[in-house]
C-alpha cells in the first residue's frame, strides 16, 4: 500500500473497494458525464492501474485520482477533487503523487488529456512541467469539447510536483 502526506494535512493512499461510496460522490459532482462506479472497481482489480484517494485532516476523502500504466509510458485518465476541498492543493498533491507512482513504476512518460475550457486545470498542469502536444477533436461529451493532450517526461533524478513528501 502506498501512502503519502502532503502539506501537513492531507494523505494519500492507494483506493479500496470501501472507498467507492465517497469517490462516486465526487465523480458526479465533478463530471457531467462521470465513470461508473464498475469502471472503478475495474480499475482496482488492474495490475495495469493505480487509484489513489486523498484525505483531509479529518479523515475525509476529499480526491481521487487514476494513472494507468503500459511499457515505459502512463496515462493520468482522471483527477478529481471535492467542491469543497478545490484550490486548497489536493489536485497537486494528487498529481505529485501520481508523479511519484510513475517514477517508480519507470514511467518516461506521463499523458493526459483535459477539456481545452478547464483554464484552472491547464495551469496546474503547466505548472508541474506538462506541456500541451496535441488535440483531440470532440473527445468529451456533454458538452462535447476538444480535449488537449499534455505530456511530461519523467526522469530518474527529477522531483515531483507539489507538496508530497515521504512517500
Amino acid at each position: 500500500m502506498t501512502e503519502a502526506r502532503a502539506n501537513g494535512a492531507l494523505t494519500l493512499r492507494d483506493a479500496t473497494v470501501a472507498d467507492l461510496p465517497a469517490v462516486m460522490i465526487i465523480e458526479n459532482d465533478s463530471f457531467t458525464d462521470p465513470w461508473s462506479e464498475q469502471a472503478y472497481r475495474d480499475t482496482l482489480e488492474s495490475e495495469q492501474a493505480a487509484m489513489h484517494v486523498a484525505l483531509n485532516a479529518a479523515g475525509e476523502i476529499v480526491g481521487h485520482s487514476v494513472t494507468y500504466f503500459a511499457a515505459d509510458e502512463a496515462e493520468l485518465a482522471t483527477i478529481a477533487v471535492a467542491a469543497s476541498a478545490r484550490r486548497t492543493g489536493v489536485g497537486r498533491g494528487l498529481l505529485g503523487h501520481a508523479l511519484l507512482i510513475c517514477e517508480a513504476r519507470g514511467s518516461r512518460k506521463l499523458f493526459l488529456e483535459v477539456r481545452e475550457s478547464n483554464a484552472a486545470a491547464r495551469a496546474m498542469y503547466v505548472a508541474a512541467g506538462f506541456s500541451p502536444v496535441g488535440r483531440r477533436r470532440a473527445y468529451y461529451s456533454l458538452p462535447t469539447e476538444d480535449a488537449v493532450l499534455m505530456l511530461r517526461e519523467i526522469g530518474p533524478a527529477e522531483s515531483p510536483v507539489g507538496p508530497v513528501a515521504g512517500s
